[in-house]
């Protein structure tokens, strides 16, 4: 029996298939589903008859936990379009009293932050009657996402008081927390990618991790470098003092970072269509009846 119900999950098309025709017990309560098809739901406890055929697909999943994914990435959607106007045309600090505003701008430039953090709580969401064993990708998305957070909260009151080098290992600490959680949010995304099944969808999102992770191990070489080669007085050795050199590695950098922000926004755009996808097709699947 499990070797026709691999059978089903490798090689059939969902839409293809007719009434079940092997014992293929209910995930949830252990009911048989023999004779109904996959798009309709268990008459003993409602969950997707195709969630026993065809494995974990996202489609097929409880549509209450596939929603919450979808709402995820609405939030991350909004923080990430928030900071592109913020950046774009400034905060909207005019809108507060003169008493106010630099108060107002120091709230105002974590509300990014805050719907992005938001929506990866949704997003790294337990599914129910899944218990993960270990530290997952989900987990460190979120311990690392909020660790980063709330380690550079305090950077505003502190930054005029505290000592030079508790403000830089504040900071470094703060974004070594923020990166370890963007790479674990990118694992799981792309574990529900695969989960789609939308596997272009996933190597897209390996590959936005993998220059992610590239551009940063850079950016740590060239702070090395740069670090290690200042003499006493502050200068730099002579290839690295042309100024048209400088320039021209600034402006590259630049071209470099604005192409990579579009191409993973491109994707974080078609990963959100996909999660809204999953949902609808969830909902529809759990609300058939037999």
């Amino acid at each position: 029996m499990d070797g026709d119900n691999d059978a089903l999950d490798q090689t059939v098309d969902p839409e293809d298939l007719g009434p079940i025709h092997i014992d293929v017990p209910c995930v949830t309560c252990g009911y048989n589903l023999r004779g109904l098809t996959i798009e309709k739901a268990c008459p003993e406890c409602g969950t997707a008859a195709g969630r026993s055929v065809m494995g974990d697909q996202l489609e097929y999943a409880d549509p209450q936990w596939v929603g919450r994914l979808a709402m995820g990435m609405n939030l991350i959607i909004g923080g990430i379009a928030v900071a592109v106007v913020f950046t774009l045309f400034g905060r909207p600090t005019w809108l507060f009293p003169a008493a106010f505003q630099a108060a107002a701008d120091r709230i105002l430039s974590r509300i990014d932050e805050a719907l992005f953090l938001i929506g990866c709580w949704y997003l790294t969401a337990s599914e129910p009657r899944h218990k993960v064993a270990g530290f997952g990708a989900a987990t460190v998305a979120r311990v690392g996402l909020t660790a980063g957070m709330l380690i550079g909260l305090p950077l505003f009151a502190i930054a005029n008081l505290a000592l030079p080098i508790v403000v830089h290992l504040t900071m470094i600490a703060a974004a070594v927390a923020s990166v370890t959680g963007t790479i674990g949010l990118a694992i799981h995304a792309r574990g529900l990618a695969l989960r789609g099944p939308y596997e272009e969808l996933a190597n897209r999102i390996r590959s936005v991790a993998i220059v992610y992770v590239v551009g940063i191990v850079l950016a740590v070489i060239i702070s090395v470098v740069d670090a290690v080669t200042a003499t006493p007085g502050g200068g730099r050795p002579t290839w690295l003092s042309s100024r048209m050199l400088r320039r021209m590695g600034g402006c590259m950098a630049r071209v470099l970072i604005v192409g990579f922000h579009v191409w993973a926004l491109v994707v974080v755009v078609q990963f959100r269509w996909a999660m809204v996808h999953a949902a609808a097709k969830a909902r529809s699947t759990w609300a058939s009846t037999v």
